[in-house]
């Protein structure tokens, strides 16, 4: 390869930090989604591992096609294709080098997808997300370059301003993955951490177990959002800084005390031995005849699905709805459920 195209590519990148930041987040985007092939029971949201492909292979030629601010000297415009000509360059060498540069993240990320594919339980259905985003990403790049080569010589002059806006459109839509797969990863991630450390449930009895606070969960999501969607769209500045590594910094409290929690805060209903375990690090037992009263209360988005309340007689309140960061459960609990405080009383 012309050591020409060399320099030139690594010039381009140099002025494009925004995209670079982008394309970084949307490369650990397609790690997190690659996750949901082996651990997200919905096959809906593994399409996202394609999408996340597609974004990322989109945002790494980027920062090699155009430039986010006029370029010095002779050189203008956004789009290198406005001034590529005037340095000689071969457009099948340049396109050669980008397609070497992004070669590793391919094999880093398709082979997570395999890998996952291979030893999840619809393996199907996960080879042929992992065969799609290996179409994907070849695809949008052969893509990339017909286009970079019809905007060279002229061809699509008349749709530019429909590709423009459409471009926004995705760019929108790149924000709204990125938030889509760390909420969905959060819920991942911590379900499999918290399940490596929480109490092991007792073979054969039914029971529910509810571990943590609510703002835990908040706290990681609120931290993993925070810091991927600040990097990757808003310009590098002090203030960006300091909010990013707040962000990582609540992130990772919460992410402590969610584990911290399946040991040291949580409480167990088991409808087997008919106790209740209430662990804030002290344990205390009840009994189900410490119930005071119960209520089933109405969902906020769906009246018919009702969920327990049950208030003890030490004024203690065990909302099972809306207390805790994460749950587990065993056996069939929720008849074992209606089964002990009936929908009717």
């Amino acid at each position: 390869m012309d050591k020409a195209e060399e320099i030139f590519a690594e010039g381009i990148e140099d002025r494009n930090v925004k995209t670079i930041r982008q394309a970084r987040v949307l490369f650990v985007i397609c790690l997190m989604a690659g996750m949901f092939i082996i651990f997200e029971s919905d096959d809906i949201f593994k399409w996202a591992a394609v999408l996340a492909v597609y974004f990322f292979t989109d945002s790494f030629y980027k920062k090699y096609l155009r430039v986010e601010a006029n370029l010095a000297d002779d050189m203008t415009g956004n789009d290198i294709y406005q001034f590529i000509g005037q340095h000689a360059l071969s457009v099948n060498c340049y396109f050669g080098i980008i397609s070497k540069k992004i070669r590793k993240y391919r094999i880093i990320f398709l082979a997570e997808y395999f890998l996952c594919a291979i030893f999840s339980d619809s393996k199907g259905y996960g080879l042929i997300i992992a065969v799609l985003s290996v179409v994907v990403t070849y695809a949008t790049a052969w893509i990339k370059k017909k286009y970079f080569i019809c905007r060279l010589v002229g061809k699509l002059k008349p749709v530019e301003m429909i590709l423009t806006f459409t471009d926004s459109f995705l760019n929108i839509f790149k924000f709204l993955l990125i938030l889509l797969v760390s909420l969905l990863f959060c819920v991942v991630f911590l379900g499999v951490a918290e399940g490596a450390v929480e109490r092991e449930m007792v073979s054969g009895q039914i029971l529910e177990r509810f571990i943590g606070i609510p703002a835990f969960f908040v706290m990681v999501v609120t931290g993993l959002i925070v810091l991927l969607a600040g990097y990757a769209f808003f310009k590098p500045s002090a203030i960006l800084n300091a909010a990013l590594k707040t962000a990582m910094v609540i992130g990772i409290a919460g992410f402590i005390c969610i584990l911290a929690s399946a040991r040291l805060w949580y409480y167990e209903i088991n409808y087997t031995t008919q106790k209740i375990t209430l662990v804030h690090f002290k344990e205390k037992q009840y009994d189900f005849s410490d119930v005071e009263r119960y209520i089933w209360k109405s969902g906020d988005d769906d009246e018919t699905e009702k969920t327990l309340v049950l208030y003890l007689k030490d004024e203690t309140v065990l909302d099972l709805c809306d207390d805790g960061a994460f749950s587990s459960e065993q056996g069939d609990f929720e008849k074992a459920q209606r089964q002990a405080w009936p929908q009717s009383c």
